[in-house]
């Protein structure tokens, strides 16, 4: 019982971010730069609370200026398209959003789904 209110708990705690510009929403589980147009010269960085598989469920910025950026491996999405799809997030990694001070888009919002808890042991050896 202590296992399923763990996981319970972290479903709500997916994401944290460091500024109001980058908004953590629907229950903890999406991030998003806000509802309709980003701004200019917007910084955030978005830490994974756990372990977590991470994909744009919309994205929409200015190719090569305005971009999403993840590390281990260093990855950069900007432009128009599916955005970050299937990102492995281990707990405490974090990735990066920037916007420049002069085009603005739609912008985007990723979603995280905690990575499945490791199987229990198939047998126990006792002495």
């Amino acid at each position: 019982m202590l296992h399923v209110a763990a996981s319970l708990l972290s479903l709500s705690q997916l994401f944290t971010s460091s500024s109001s510009a980058c908004q953590v929403t629907n229950g903890g589980t999406c991030v998003t730069d806000g509802a309709g147009n980003y701004g200019f010269n917007e910084r955030c960085t978005i830490t994974a609370q756990v372990a977590l598989t991470l994909s744009a469920t919309s994205f929409t910025t200015e190719t090569n200026f305005d971009y999403l950026r993840f590390y281990n491996p260093t990855r950069t999405y900007s432009g128009t398209g599916s955005g970050p799809q299937n990102i492995q997030m281990a707990a405490g990694q974090y990735f990066r959003w920037y916007s420049d001070s002069s085009v603005v888009r739609s912008g985007w919002t990723v979603c995280g789904t905690p990575a499945a808890p490791p199987p229990p042991p198939l047998f126990t050896i006792t002495s």
